[in-house]
């Protein structure tokens, strides 16, 4: 039951710690099979391995030494290449105008640049 507790941490509510490791195991379900699974993009690198609960395991040790993590995942760069060249795209990591320059310090934050440039890097 320890080791269910940890791996569900992050789920697990007030009301789950009356509920018996079957109970646990059904409610959630969905959640413990994207545990073990683990990553086949780095399987080459780490051996097999879930990234997800590892980057979390860590975070919690680098915030409890009071750092402070940015994440941001983007899916769309501004294009896509195919076989005939390159697709205009939208673009999530950052914003331009109808001149083709950057957009900085507008104050709209929409894009992976917008959240950097908030960040204080405290160098």
């Amino acid at each position: 039951m320890e080791i269910l507790g940890r791996v569900l941490e992050n789920y697990i509510d007030e009301d789950d710690k009356e509920l018996s490791t079957k109970e646990l195991i059904e409610k959630y379900n969905d959640e413990l099979n994207e545990f073990c699974a683990y990553d086949k993009d780095t399987k080459d690198i780490f051996g097999l391995v879930n990234t997800s609960w590892v980057f979390c395991e860590v975070s919690k040790e680098l915030k409890e030494l009071k750092y402070t993590i940015f994440m941001a995942e983007v899916e769309n760069i501004g294009y896509k290449r195919t076989k005939r060249g390159e697709k205009p795209m939208p673009n999530e990591l950052f914003r331009i105008n109808e001149k083709d320059e950057i957009l900085v310090d507008d104050g709209i934050m929409m894009s992976a640049l917008d959240h950097i440039r908030q960040i204080e890097w405290g160098i």
